[in-house]
């Protein structure tokens, strides 16, 4: 089986179902099923046949993003979603990786970027009716998805994955969630990050209708969910926050929404008991996992235990430095043994090999497993923490703000924060003092919004290490300490 492979059957069972719904538009899986194929043949006759052939989307969220996704990978094709806010420089990093045969795009190619035949998306759309079949259907161990996860540099870096690792990830999700098909979802984040990508792919592969918004806008996920149209919600919990944020004063009781899927940053047990509060007939589930991973653990709440169960499939090890298991309650790293692995990264085998190690798989967090073999994160990787849940890499923004000439020297610390999960700290040291508007500006026409620092401390000094290092985790309670008197 390949992903996508049942729209046939919901387009003769639930043939008016909508299988997307935009803004004042639905699609119906009759329609979804009919522009597939149409968009098939279409890049057939532009491209010719070949297997694993590239085609990247440029292309914000629209129905056209998520037909003509599906209409690459039932090729047998590799998709590469590409993010239409990164820079210039991170774009044309991606686009060295992915070597792409071509690209979809809206009215604009990607900036800086020449070398590769761009195909407006209206012209997918000018195809004949009666489409042919498949020249040969994807198998579960073929490539249909080339994503990007920040390497330990901060720029993009491409990895893989096979239907069946999706396939069987759809699966484990619905066993531990308790859901099937037939859903209402709305996933309002970017479909060029996997986060709503997947909610995408799995509610249309499944048979369920996907609310789509060009962007995230609390004002119409808000309609939404007034209106009762979305039963499952899939956020990273600054979403959340800003959505109960509307109601502070008047709050309104959701009662539609029966499943609410977080993750992507740590979800705070006060927003939790708000959710509750403003979604009393909901699930809530905050899940852990990675880009390479899939799912890993999930925890329902309210919880009579903490910690995290493994998805189904799933065996977690805690192990030391040197790979052996430690005891319950030790802290090491967290490897897993899953059948909902990614496949590697793209021209990058060593970093591959760190991921998957003869130990199991890992993306060097940090956790324990209790008594009860429940999970427990406790640390992630290095120094990258995760604003909004998106990943962010300090040394690539300290070499960003010290671009600057009136900066001396800078460091950046993530700070857990109630809105967005954690919020970047910039400390500077000024060699000539500038305003703090003027650094923010810098810091835009370098770096991706997500990533610029959401505060700003001036110091002279920080404290060092004994080789003379910055020590970050004293300069990290230092800040939680000071910036939480601030708040008071």
């Amino acid at each position: 089986m390949y992903i996508g492979e049942s729209l046939s059957h919901y387009a003769e069972t639930q043939p008016d179902t909508p299988a997307v719904c935009f803004e004042h538009t639905q699609i119906t899986y009759r329609e979804f099923r009919d522009h597939i194929k149409g968009i098939s043949d279409k890049l057939l006759q532009i491209l010719g046949e070949g297997r694993r052939r590239k085609v990247a989307l440029w292309l914000g969220n629209r129905p056209e993003f998520l037909e003509a996704f599906f209409a690459i990978i039932r090729l047998g094709w590799i998709a590469v979603p590409l993010d239409r806010k990164w820079t210039t420089t991170e774009l044309r990093h991606a686009m060295s990786i992915a070597c792409p045969d071509a690209v979809i795009a809206e009215n604009d190619s990607p900036p800086g970027w020449q070398e590769t035949l761009v195909i407006p998306v209206e012209q997918l759309y000018q195809y004949s009716a009666g489409s042919s079949n498949l020249p040969k259907p994807p198998t579960e161990d073929d490539f249909f998805y080339l994503g990007f996860t920040s390497g330990t540099t901060g720029k993009p870096k491409g990895y893989v994955r096979n239907h069946g690792s999706w396939l069987k990830s759809f699966s484990a999700g619905e066993t531990a969630f308790g859901f099937h098909s037939g859903h209402s979802v709305l996933a309002p984040g970017p479909l060029c990050h996997s986060l709503a990508l997947f909610a995408a792919v799995h509610a249309v592969h499944g048979g369920s209708t996907f609310y789509m918004l060009e962007s995230f806008d609390v004002d119409k996920v808000c309609r939404l969910l007034k209106q009762g149209c979305v039963d499952m919600l899939h956020v990273v919990p600054t979403m959340l926050e800003k959505i109960m944020a509307q109601y502070r004063w008047k709050p309104i009781i959701h009662q539609s929404v029966k499943w609410i899927l977080a993750s992507g940053a740590y979800w705070e047990e006060n927003s939790k008991e708000r959710a509750k509060q403003f979604f009393p007939q909901a699930r809530l589930f905050e899940y852990y996992g990675a880009s390479e991973l899939s799912f890993v653990a999930y925890q329902e709440y309210p919880a009579k235990e903490k910690g995290s169960k493994p998805f189904p499939g799933v065996h977690i090890r805690i192990c030391d430095q040197a790979g052996r298991d430690v005891e319950p309650g030790e802290i090491g790293q967290v490897y897993i043994d899953s059948p909902l692995l990614f496949s590697g990264y793209v021209k990058d085998e060593n970093e591959t090999k760190k991921v998957l190690t003869h130990f199991g798989a890992t993306v060097g967090d940090m956790g324990r497993m209790d008594s009860q073999g429940r999970l427990h994160i406790v640390g992630r990787r290095k120094n990258m923490f995760k604003s909004g849940g998106l990943k962010v890499y300090p040394e690539e923004v300290e070499h960003v703000i010290k671009k600057h000439p009136s900066v001396e020297e800078a460091v950046v610390i993530g700070i857990k924060d109630e809105y967005w999960g954690e919020k970047g700290v910039a400390c500077v040291q000024w060699r000539k003092k500038e305003s703090e508007e003027e650094i923010k500006r810098f810091c835009r026409q370098h770096l991706a919004a997500y990533k610029c620092p959401k505060q700003w401390v001036e110091m002279d000094h920080w404290p060092l290490t004994k080789s003379g290092k910055v020590d970050r985790f004293t300069l990290k309670q230092w800040l939680e300490k000071v910036l939480s008197c601030q708040e008071q």
